[in-house]
């Protein structure tokens, strides 16, 4: 929630007015991108 805030000005009013599947989504997203960035400062 607070990534979505900070790096994408998503409210959390917003983010809970989704559909779950777009939740499913968004959170998938999130993870890779979390893994292409630890990726990333491990070289």
């Amino acid at each position: 929630m607070y990534y979505l805030f900070v790096e994408k000005n998503m409210t959390p009013g917003s983010y809970y007015n989704l559909p779950p599947g777009e939740k499913v989504m968004i959170r998938a997203f999130f993870e890779k991108h979390m893994e292409s960035r630890s990726s990333r400062m491990k070289t």
